[in-house]
């Protein structure tokens, strides 16, 4: 039995039938919940960590539980739930929910690296400069995040998983249960399955072939053509990555590149100007003169 005692458990009961009805993975609770009490089925005692700690190849069952992320961020939440009566909604991540996460370095960490440490005053200097970095942070928070999606928290019954612990569920980054996934201090993780999983860590074309240019020794100034230094399969690549670029850019001059049949095209034009191996200044002039035509035909 949970004890209803606090707005988590009831967050807990909310995400509970939320999952059940979804369908997205096997959960365990009844209707019952008199008495401030919830009655839920007992899931066992072997975890997802109990099944993969010793396994060596571990990329496949982890990309399962990416999937399962993916499903859980497809939950349609309404704006607010109905709960013994009382509105219940699920918050978004905000500034003040990333302050007290990093807080728990002070809590859970710092004070015992030393007795002789001025705790008040590193953790007053620390949380300055945090807010300050926090503050240029943007992440899209736009999807149902679980915010204790670990090895630990996933129980396999009847080679089924459920997922516990979710009372702190919230509207989040879509990222946020990933990183948790894959950066796990109860399981050490190989690095080559974090980077499988981590978006961070896949380095863009255009800097695998600036880093190979700078080993060589190989200028790249504007007017240059660095066609001979691009391996087979980066044209392609490059392309995709400068369109993306330039419909950015496009975007930030506030056209509607969806539906603006002038501009339908332009970026893609211009990521092949580029993997011609044209020089960068004569591909942002006639970037320009694009635009312009585009925008006044």
């Amino acid at each position: 039995m949970v004890h209803l005692y606090n707005c988590k458990c009831v967050m807990y009961y909310q995400f509970s039938n939320l999952d059940y009805h979804s369908k997205v993975l096997s959960v365990g609770i009844s209707n019952y919940y008199k008495d401030n009490m919830i009655e839920i089925t007992d899931l066992g005692d072997k975890s997802f960590y109990d099944y993969i700690k010793n396994k060596k190849n571990k990329l496949k069952d982890y990309k399962k539980l990416i999937e399962l992320i993916i499903k859980l961020q497809k939950i349609k939440l309404k704006n607010q739930y109905y709960f013994s009566g009382k509105k219940i909604k699920f918050n978004k991540y905000s500034l003040s929910h990333l302050h007290k996460e990093s807080d728990l370095f002070f809590d859970w960490y710092l004070k015992y690296c030393s007795k002789n440490l001025k705790l008040g005053k590193i953790k007053k200097i620390l949380k300055k400069e945090l807010n300050n970095i926090y503050k240029k942070l943007y992440f899209k928070n736009n999807c149902f995040t679980h915010r204790d999606f670990h090895a630990s928290n996933i129980m396999m019954t009847k080679k089924r998983l459920s997922l516990i612990d979710s009372q702190d569920a919230i509207i989040g980054n879509p990222l946020y249960d990933v990183a948790s996934l894959i950066d796990d201090v109860r399981i050490k993780i190989p690095k080559n399955i974090q980077d499988n999983f981590n978006p961070l860590s896949q380095h863009l074309t255009s800097e695998v072939i600036r880093s190979r240019l700078l080993k060589e020794g190989v200028s790249f100034f504007a007017n240059d053509n660095i066609a001979d230094h691009i391996e087979p399969g980066e044209i392609e690549d490059l392309e995709a990555e400068v369109a993306g670029r330039i419909r950015d850019l496009l975007k930030s001059l506030i056209i509607d590149i969806d539906n603006d049949h002038n501009t339908l095209e332009t970026a893609e034009r211009v990521a092949r100007m580029g993997s011609s191996g044209a020089g960068a200044l004569w591909v942002m002039g006639s970037l320009l003169l694009l635009v312009v035509c585009d925008i006044c035909p």
